[in-house]
């Protein structure tokens, strides 16, 4: 009985995804009328398919394999339909799922990075005598080698490179990560585990800043996302203050002044011309601080007495003659 699901929905005039869920095609053991009722919806899952008049076609998959004739007519269809087409695989891919992921587009072959993907030798179940044994191991071989030429189609590297990847573990192959299967040439691009919202996204356009990597963790994105909105904010606050009208009442205040003081002149006995000419001193930041002022040349006289009274300079030049006259 068919377990999966083949779901088409139109998202716009240009868009529809189709959804691919569970067992892919038809499963060997169903009998009779359920082999018959699954064969009916089958078909009409893939006229479905055919139906599609978008230009533009997305695929979502899901899906841990089923029959390979199936999954290479339901490839078959996407590649002939001629239109764009991107396959997006989530969760656990394997097996004939990872055929239909190859019918994508140039470039356009995407993975989760929380996504697992399995390609292994293909699988048969027989009974006969040797010969019937020896024909359905040979289908198998021929199998294996057109599916790797599927893979090295899109990929660019050789069919052996799938071969021996098919090969791994006894032939059951070994889950990638989506980084392993984009170095296996498996996939084109790498979808992040939980893409930016709208308002980031935007943000990130007005800022003209690079997007963030495809398989960065949600972690770095919310720090990333805080950093846009308060380089934004302080982007907001600058703008509203250079066109505010309103002068601003506050007056900033003056800068400190740092008092300088004046190297001492060599030497300091120093006439008064021979200062004119010297080199203005430097000045320097080491406090205390202080202004040397330069001597002044006076005579020599003996300090009044307690009780006398200093003579006014009238009185000192009435004295000189005096003493002059009187010789």
């Amino acid at each position: 009985m068919l377990t999966g699901t083949i779901v088409v929905v139109k998202r716009s005039e240009q868009i529809t995804e189709l959804n691919i869920d569970g067992i892919i095609g038809l499963s060997e053991e169903s009998p009779g009328e359920n082999r018959t009722e699954s064969m009916d919806m089958f078909q009409k899952q893939i006229e479905a398919i055919r139906q599609i008049s978008t230009p533009e076609i997305i695929v979502n998959i899901r899906s841990a394999g089923g029959n390979v004739n199936d999954a290479l007519l339901i490839h078959d269809l996407l590649c002939e339909s001629k239109k764009q087409i991107t396959t997006r695989c989530y969760g656990y891919v394997a097996s004939a799922a990872t055929l239909i992921a190859q019918a994508a587009s140039k470039g356009r072959r995407e993975m989760s990075a929380n996504s697992l993907y399995l390609i292994h030798q293909s699988i048969s179940s027989s009974a006969g005598n040797a010969g019937a044994l020896e024909q359905t191991v040979d289908l198998l071989n021929q199998t294996d080698r057109r599916i790797a030429e599927l893979y090295a189609a899109r990929s660019g590297k050789s069919i052996d490179h799938f071969i021996q990847l098919m090969a791994l573990n006894h032939g059951n192959g070994k889950w990638l990560s989506a980084r392993e299967a984009k170095t296996a040439g498996l996939i084109d691009r790498i979808i992040p585990a939980h893409n930016m919202d709208n308002q980031t996204r935007q943000l990130v356009q007005q800022l003209n800043l690079p997007a963030p990597p495809e398989d960065s963790c949600e972690t770095s994105k919310t720090l990333l996302k805080a950093a846009f909105s308060l380089l934004q904010d302080t982007m907001t606050r600058l703008s509203e203050k250079q066109t505010d009208p309103t002068p601003s009442t506050n007056t900033p205040p003056s800068p400190a002044v740092v008092p300088q003081q004046e190297l001492p002149l060599d030497p300091p006995n120093a006439s008064p011309s021979a200062l004119l000419n010297q080199t203005p001193p430097q000045k320097i930041q080491d406090p205390p601080l202080r202004a040397l002022a330069l001597a002044t040349s006076t005579e020599s006289k003996e300090d009044p007495g307690q009780d006398d009274f200093p003579a006014s300079s009238n009185a000192r030049s009435y004295q000189q003659d005096a003493a002059q006259f009187s010789l």
